[in-house]
């Protein structure tokens, strides 16, 4: 887990103004990425202090929006210190479900497997979607050989793509071509996880 480069402020998004109110949002950063999250509070615009990033005063309403902030630092504390306890890969979007209660992506490869299927069902055709399920079925394989029945996805190194290479080449009636649309889409599945932010850096990017 690595949280010493995250950091987060609060501020109000002027764009959405209605009726001299603006929503309220999280801004969580991790190194050069970022995420908002919305805490379902509009703040009058002549409240905001965007120095302190409080609301101003003692009025009700002030006290009312400043509470919510509290209640949000709070459980950033708590999210973090989980990450910490559980020594679980630490990402913007990860910390984001755990925020806001979402249903956190899996953080397996298998999992991640589904997750890609079910997100690419409507933009894969079926014959490609049946590939990845291919690919799986073969990966599932050589984790079995592995004695394991899954990873973590920050556990996919270098080192167990060109074991899984290895496995591939030894599958009767796979010939090389067909070898390397199994690489070429666990290359993808990567890229992917790497856009959701599952993992810091590609194992795949010195393989050839």
């Amino acid at each position: 887990m690595k949280t010493s480069n995250f950091s987060y402020l609060f501020w109000i998004r002027l764009s959405k103004t209605i009726d001299n109110t603006a929503p309220l949002y999280l801004r969580a950063k991790l190194g050069s990425r970022r995420k908002e999250i919305s805490l379902n509070t509009r703040v009058p615009i002549d409240l905001w202090c965007n120095e302190s990033f409080r609301a101003l005063g003692r009025s009700p309403e002030a006290k009312h929006i400043n509470q919510k902030i509290y209640e949000a630092i709070d459980k950033i504390e708590q999210i973090l210190l989980e990450f910490e306890r559980t020594n679980r890969f630490f990402s913007l979007e990860n910390f984001k479900n755990e925020f806001t209660n979402e249903e956190a992506i899996e953080e397996t490869m298998l999992g991640l497997f589904d997750y890609h299927d079910a997100k690419m069902e409507d933009v894969l055709a079926y014959g490609t979607l049946k590939n990845y399920k291919t690919t799986k079925k073969y990966f599932k394989d050589f984790l079995r050989l592995k004695k394991r029945s899954n990873i973590y996805v920050k556990e996919l190194d270098y080192k167990m793509c060109i074991e899984f290479e290895s496995y591939l080449r030894k599958q009767p009636g796979l010939n090389n071509n067909g070898l390397m649309k199994h690489m070429e889409r666990l290359k993808k599945l990567m890229n992917f996880a790497h856009t959701l932010e599952l993992i810091p850096s590609l194992p795949h990017e010195s393989f050839r």
